[in-house]
């Protein structure tokens, strides 16, 4: 079977699809640096592809003819049938994913009939008898192509048992993937497709000598959520995860391994500039999620233990539900004027911008916040995209009193920490709600017409409010 170690994909086709600039959205340069970033990585001695089996399809400007092509290269594959794409995602009023084109419109009514929608590409897939299928999908709301038809089946009836499929995807069903700006870095890149290439040059120690990609996700995956990004999901079926997508740089390879470990030493050893130079900023090394999770709880429980001792000199600061906080708590959030209020918003929400004080007939000071309609990173979360949305924050005198109200008002609906008591209301589908409250600073934030309740979570945490 064709793999990286086996080194033969004669029988193999790759797609990979880049786009941006764009005439509706923003543009987006870390998506062309992200797509060469890949085609280097394939066509390099560690996936061993060869160029002529790898069809690009860069910055294109309208739909066409791109889902005919599909299916005309890969119709004929029998190994290996490999989808990449990376630029802006969007969804429809179906919750199909659409992969923005340069000509691709922002209007939820025309994003199918401008955008490749994945269903042409699951089609593709589907009329084709390769034995393994992967789709790489880097963009936002990609894990909306792993929906209720997310196998990507051979279209012939009684095949046997193949490897497979891959999806990979960069983000949730309603998250949205991060990259670089060129103020960070002179060639900025998409974060999935960096750490996904980063982390196959540097191969992965306790590994084979062939990376899988059901090994190569993990890692990935660990690596981003470590650093604070965006996590990415994956869907799999059958045995695609065991399939060699790389040969792996920490396994030391036998002087008779053959010609691509030849190649492969010349390359490792010169280290060329150009692969260099994506990797001028490093990573720390990932802390897989269980063990991350097992440090944080330890975190706590050592701090619960020293609360308990009085090595804390800071009493209940938050109040609890059997004991008040101290008399001076309120006195610290007197302050709430609005050049406050501006101040204890977190940078994302900060910079939205059009915000104007307000009054209310008790006294207290307010700020309402607009999120323009098509605001690329908040824009989406809202059920009517077309018009401004809006959000008041305010600074409350007595926290305590208001996150009781929270939990009295919205009961279920309500979770809570030792700092921050956050409220989802989704009674009404059409128009979410959120209503946050911060008891270190007494920041008080309440947002409504939201999509669903994935959109509020993705929105919270977008925002720096989780």
């Amino acid at each position: 079977m064709a793999d990286a170690l086996d080194g033969d994909y004669s029988c193999s086709q790759a797609v990979l699809i880049g786009t941006w600039d764009y005439t509706d959205l923003a543009p987006v340069p870390a998506a062309r640096h992200s797509l060469n970033r890949l085609h280097t990585l394939l066509t390099g001695p560690l996936c061993g592809w060869p160029t002529e089996r790898i069809f690009v399809v860069a910055n294109q400007p309208t739909l066409g003819t791109l889902p005919h092509l599909l299916v005309e290269k890969f119709q004929p594959v029998s190994d290996v049938a490999l989808f990449y794409y990376v630029g802006h995602g969007q969804y429809d009023h179906d919750d199909r994913l659409c992969l923005a084109l340069g000509d691709s419109s922002v209007e939820p009514d025309l994003r199918t009939t401008t955008s490749l929608v994945f269903d042409a590409v699951r089609h593709a897939f589907k009329m084709s008898d390769a034995r393994t299928k992967i789709a790489i999908l880097d963009c936002c709301f990609a894990g909306l192509a792993a929906g209720s038809e997310g196998r990507l089946a051979a279209r012939t009836a009684g095949l046997p048992r193949s490897p497979g499929s891959y999806l990979m995807m960069a983000s949730g069903e309603f998250s949205t993937a991060w990259f670089q700006s060129a103020a960070e870095e002179p060639f900025p890149q998409t974060y999935f497709t960096k750490y996904l290439a980063d982390i196959v040059e540097d191969g992965i120690p306790g590994q084979p000598a062939g990376l899988a990609l059901g090994p190569i996700y993990d890692r990935v995956a660990d690596a981003l959520v470590h650093d604070r990004k965006p996590e990415p999901a994956c869907h799999t079926s059958d045995q695609a995860a065991h399939f060699v997508f790389a040969r792996n740089t920490a396994v030391a390879w036998p002087a008779d391994a053959g010609p691509h470990a030849d190649r492969l030493r010349r390359d490792l050893a010169h280290d060329p500039p150009a692969r260099a130079s994506h990797r001028a900023s490093k990573r720390r090394s990932p802390v897989p999620r269980n063990r991350l999770v097992a440090a944080i709880a330890a975190i706590v429980t050592v701090a619960a233990a020293a609360l308990a001792l009085g090595e804390f000199a800071v009493g209940n600061r938050h109040g609890s539900d059997n004991m008040p906080p101290p008399a001076s708590t309120a006195s610290r959030f007197k302050d709430n004027s609005p050049a406050a209020i501006l101040k204890a918003l977190p940078t994302p929400l900060q910079h939205r911008g059009g915000c104007r004080p307000t009054e209310h007939v008790s006294g207290k000071s307010s700020l309402r916040c607009r999120i323009e309609a098509g605001d690329l990173t908040f824009g989406y979360f809202f059920r009517d995209q077309a018009i401004d949305n809006n959000f008041v924050a305010r600074i409350e005198v007595d926290p305590s009193a208001s996150a009781d109200s929270l939990r009295k008002n919205h009961r279920s609906k309500v979770t809570q920490d030792d700092t921050r008591t956050v409220a989802i209301d989704d009674s009404q589908p059409d128009s979410v709600r959120i209503e946050y409250l911060d008891t270190r600073s007494g920041l008080r934030i309440s947002l409504w017409g939201l999509a669903s309740w994935n959109a509020a979570q993705t929105f919270l945490d977008r925002a720096g409010l989780q």
